[in-house]
């Protein structure tokens, strides 16, 4: 996993058609011997956090 559990950020399509950023995080879920039961995947809805960061980044414009 190169990930390491780490979340990366990508975008998708809402079903009305409206574009998201989605943080998306993977991960193996094993036993107490460290065998591997299986995988979870999570993902989240960051639109209003990267639409923040990235208006604070953007220099006002003049007229």
């Amino acid at each position: 996993m190169k990930l390491a559990g780490r979340p990366t950020l990508t975008r998708a399509l809402h079903k009305s058609g409206r574009k998201l950023y989605i943080e998306m995080t993977f991960a193996l879920v094993r036993d107490s011997g460290g065998n591997v039961l299986g995988s979870v995947a999570m993902a989240r809805d960051v639109t209003d956090r990267v639409e923040r960061e990235r208006a604070a980044k953007t220099p006002p414009q003049t007229s």
